[in-house]
């Protein structure tokens, strides 16, 4: 889960037994919690990473979650929704033991 930019909101994204991506974001404002949707590869296995990164305005949602052929799957949020990054890496270990590490670095 993080606190964002996005009115400060909450935003909490987990692996569903169905092996997808599920988004939940919590308004500040009203305290309600508000499905964001399910999205992400068919096959994710492991818990996702997610950051807000600062690239666009006000920062796009970035995640990595390991996926079941052994490689991370890149997936970024704006204003229109999440979007497949695409796959990268080889042999990646089984998320029951850790989950991939994301990290923003701030320039200037």
């Amino acid at each position: 889960m993080i606190n964002t930019t996005y009115g400060r909101n909450l935003e909490c994204v987990y692996l569903t037994g169905n092996q997808r991506l599920h988004h939940w974001w919590r308004n500040q404002t009203t305290g309600v919690w508000n499905d964001g949707g399910v999205f992400g590869p068919a096959d994710a296995n492991g818990i996702p990473g997610l950051i807000q990164s600062n690239y666009n305005a006000p920062g796009n949602f970035e995640l990595v979650v390991r996926t079941n052929d052994g490689k991370l799957n890149h997936w970024w949020r704006d204003g229109g929704g999440w979007h497949d990054g695409g796959r990268f890496g080889s042999s990646v270990g089984p998320q029951r033991r850790n989950a991939p590490a994301i990290h923003v670095r701030r320039e200037g």
